[in-house]
């Protein structure tokens, strides 16, 4: 190790009366060099031990304890950023006793350090006015990032208690925790992944099947198996997209969660399907359970698909039963009870839609209404058979279905649609015809939804189809839907009389309108 070179200097002065004096510095030099080395070494011990760590608080703890052997401070604290803030997970002292800091990234002086990447060392906080003093006793503070995770911070009631080396072990010591604090953190998410869903924050699969297998013991008798579908997953996310399928799931996950116990296992077991698993739970109680989920899901406020689920439950009581047996019972009557409400949650999301539509839209209940009327008598007029007239009719009430869709401020634009605009609208036979084929019952008119925009000369959209390739009820909507809201006006367009009507239907047979049935349309309205 090198001689300073002052030191040195006295060192070989060879004046007698020197010689003590040179003696004590000579002493003085190799103990703090003595000092320095073993400082050096018990950062290596510490480093070791660090690095020998499988638990973050255990690297918050040693830590807190080998820097007091290190430096010279009277408290230190070691800070965690987590949701914007630099939160305490260890400390030296009392935590009450460094509340007087304001932990703030933006304004605190460990923030500060975190936000720069960088030491922040005050040699003496008397100079700085802001400075919030605990007792006004603090006088030194040097605080040294852990990374891009937290901050160190070391506190004295000396002036200028830090020296260079004192940030320098700092750095290495701290740049080596965080290493191994983001080993462990990339570690326990592997592990937290490996066993959870990473859409709903459940447990996956494969948690629920050892699970399963892990309380399928006596203690744990009677054990209720739950399982749920998602009722209106599909529909959300062909007609609306995938993101609102996924908040589906997310809202599904949450009222879950809020209807079961903490040592209830709850757990997204497919696509639309969870599982719980509820040990010491007998049929009794299990049916509560099951209740509370349904009235929790009833209170959810109206939205354009509502979170609904069906459920079915099964329980063991006997130590022999097969649990694989118990869990299939619990997927049937799940099944069961899914098919007995089938029509009754297809009803309900149907009527969801229509009201969402009619809130957004400038086509009213009414509309509808007057075209069902006009379908009829049209249905009549061309001789159609019951069942093609019943077709008619649930095509009419959901011909525009796919606007709820659209945003209502693009929806209900007053003037001229711009190019963006325009294709968003256009884009609504498309979605209404998802929306249909995503209802079995429903799907047998989708074809017609799709079309009903389509133009007698090829013009229109989304296929571009002409003639005769467009479906026969779709051309015979695209008359009575003109012609009526004509009569009622847009918001873009002022209504008009029964006479302008016919005469502006007349003219676009043949461009807009099949010509034949424009011609039996305007018999029937003059009858």
């Amino acid at each position: 190790m090198k001689i300073p070179a002052k030191l040195k200097e006295e060192i070989i002065d060879d004046s007698a009366n020197k010689s003590n004096y040179q003696l004590d510095l000579i002493n003085e030099y190799f103990e703090e060099t003595l000092d320095d080395f073993n400082k050096l070494k018990k950062l290596l011990e510490i480093i070791k031990q660090i690095n020998r760590c499988q638990k973050k608080d255990e690297i918050y703890n040693l830590t807190i304890k080998a820097t007091k052997e290190i430096f010279n401070f009277n408290i230190c604290t070691l800070y965690i950023i987590e949701k914007e803030q630099l939160v305490i997970k260890a400390t030296s002292t009392c935590k009450t006793a460094v509340d007087f800091w304001d932990w703030s990234i933006e304004t605190d002086m460990a923030g500060k350090a975190y936000k720069a990447g960088d030491v922040y060392l005050i040699d003496d906080l008397m100079k700085l006015s802001e400075s919030k003093l605990f007792y006004n006793k603090y006088r030194s503070v040097i605080n040294v990032p852990i990374g891009t995770i937290g901050v160190f911070q070391m506190i004295s009631t000396e002036v200028n208690a830090f020296t260079e080396e004192d940030i320098e072990k700092a750095e290495v010591l701290f740049a080596y925790v965080s290493k191994v604090l983001q080993l462990i953190k990339s570690e326990e998410k592997i592990k937290y992944l490996h066993f959870h869903d990473s859409l709903t924050g459940l447990y996956n699969r494969a948690y629920f099947e050892d699970a399963l297998h892990r309380l399928d013991t006596k203690r744990q008798l009677p054990l209720s198996i739950l399982i749920g579908d998602v009722n209106g997953l599909k529909l959300a996310n062909d007609a609306f997209g995938h993101q609102v399928g996924d908040n589906l799931l997310k809202k599904v996950a949450k009222t879950l969660k809020s209807t079961c116990r903490k040592e209830d296992i709850i757990s997204r077991w497919g696509g639309d399907e969870f599982a719980i698993i509820l040990p010491e739970t007998d049929a009794k109680d299990a049916s509560r359970v099951i209740k509370r989920i349904n009235e929790a899901f009833n209170n959810i406020e109206e939205e354009i698909i509502k979170p609904d689920i069906a459920l079915g439950v099964a329980t063991k009581e006997d130590i022999n039963e097969d649990i694989m047996e118990v869990l299939t019972e619990a997927e049937n009557r799940m099944y069961r009870n899914k098919l007995n409400r089938s029509e009754d949650i297809k009803n309900k999301i149907i009527s969801s839609l229509q009201r969402e539509l009619w809130k957004k839209d400038y086509e009213t209940k009414e509309h509808i209404e007057s075209l069902e009327v006009l379908g009829l008598k049209i249905g009549k007029k061309l001789n159609l058979a019951d069942d093609e007239i019943d077709k008619l009719l649930l095509f009419v009430r959901l011909h525009d279905i796919g606007k709820v869709t659209i945003d209502e401020e693009v929806l209900n634009k007053q003037g001229e649609l711009s190019k963006q605009d325009r294709k968003v609208i256009e884009r609504h036979p498309e979605a209404g015809y998802h929306i249909a084929k995503a209802i079995p019952d429903k799907a047998y008119i989708a074809d017609l939804i799709l079309a009903h925009h389509e133009w007698w000369d090829g013009s229109g959209y989304p296929l571009g189809i002409k003639g005769e390739a467009i479906p026969f009820l779709a051309r015979v909507l695209a008359i009575i839907d003109a012609y009526d809201v004509m009569l009622r006006g847009r918001p873009y367009q002022p209504k008009v009389t029964k006479e302008k009507a016919l005469i502006e239907l007349k003219r676009c047979a043949g461009i807009q309108f099949d010509p034949k049935l424009v011609q039996v349309f305007i018999e029937m309205i003059n009858d």
